[in-house]
């Protein structure tokens, strides 16, 4: 059976990776392993003068500046949990949430390379990474 997510340390080590490569100041292990580990996980939002970077136990995102978000590790749970906020919204009057073109195009990617791999998460460790 798939791993429903990396280890917390291979995930903080994108994270890690992805923050050094934006000009982003990464959090210390400990930081984000507390994150993980509250019993609702909220995703540390980091920002530096390139751009921002969001690492959580379910993605590993950033926008290098250009307002454009780029997933590189992202968790099937992660984009139902999306999917459900953007229908309950809905459902309760609330516009304004919905799902960018590029995002959606993002999790159909994901969910594709899911199923290719038979694991309940995806990585797009070079698609997207920030040019220097």
């Amino acid at each position: 059976m798939a791993r429903p997510t990396l280890s917390e340390i291979e995930i903080w080590l994108i994270g890690k990776g992805l923050c050094l490569a934006s000009g982003v100041t990464p959090p210390p292990f400990k930081v984000f392993l507390k994150g993980c580990s509250a019993p609702v996980p909220q995703p540390l939002v980091l920002k530096g003068e390139q751009g921002r970077v969001w690492l959580d136990k379910y993605y590993v995102a950033c926008d290098p500046g250009d307002g454009r978000v780029r997933y590189h590790y992202i968790t099937r749970f992660h984009i139902n949990e999306t999917l459900e906020d953007i229908k309950e919204a809905r459902l309760a009057g609330r516009t304004g949430q919905t799902l960018s073109e590029e995002t959606r195009r993002a999790f159909i990617s994901a969910l594709r390379r899911m199923r290719a791999t038979g694991r309940a998460y995806a990585l797009f460790l070079s698609d997207s990474l920030p040019k220097n």
